[in-house]
């Protein structure tokens, strides 16, 4: 029988314990190995800052991970996630708070992470549930809207709207 959790949550605020990068992928698990954090990180593409760190996996985070950005520290909250295996992925604003160029880094991670997954995503940012079989838009606490991206884009509701305006600030 598999001790894998039910349930894993990248939050929009990763919380970083004092440790190193490996010890907050495997949040001090000892049933997470090595090899299970290296293919982890590989897999959510946070591989290539690791790389780069001093000391790599042993390198300390820091107090609450402030020695790593906001978009290192959501690739360790996704590498973490994807380290446990989980059914179900619940994912609260994980790319708010980044940049254009590491969503797009952040969003290799965010697939594979949930390839053969059941998910939840609240987001705000489109791109990140651009590729999701079903989404639900809501207003004011309720659904307004239901279907996937191709067909909210057709139909001429507050998906499009939004989907339009971000597409702007985009362009901008």
């Amino acid at each position: 029988m598999s001790c894998a959790p039910l349930v894993a949550t990248v939050p929009q605020d990763v919380f970083l314990f004092t440790g190193t990068v490996a010890e907050n992928i495997s949040l001090y698990n000892p049933a997470v190995d090595w090899r299970t954090v290296e293919h982890a990180a590989q897999e959510v593409r946070a591989n290539r800052f690791v790389a780069k760190l001093p000391k790599g996996y042993g390198e300390q985070v820091g107090e609450e991970g402030k020695r790593l950005s906001e978009g290192q520290r959501q690739l360790l909250g996704l590498s973490r996630a994807f380290a446990r295996d989980p059914s179900l992925v619940i994912l609260d604003e994980a790319t708010s708070n980044i940049d254009s160029e590491t969503e797009h880094l952040i969003g290799e991670g965010i697939q594979r992470l949930l390839r053969n997954r059941t998910a939840l995503i609240i987001a705000h940012r489109l791109s990140t549930i651009r590729a999701v079989d079903r989404i639900l838009v809501m207003r004011a606490g309720e659904i307004v809207q239901e279907g996937s991206h191709d067909r909210l884009i057709e139909q001429d509701g507050l998906y499009r709207q939004l989907y339009e305006m971000q597409s702007l600030l985009l362009a901008k």
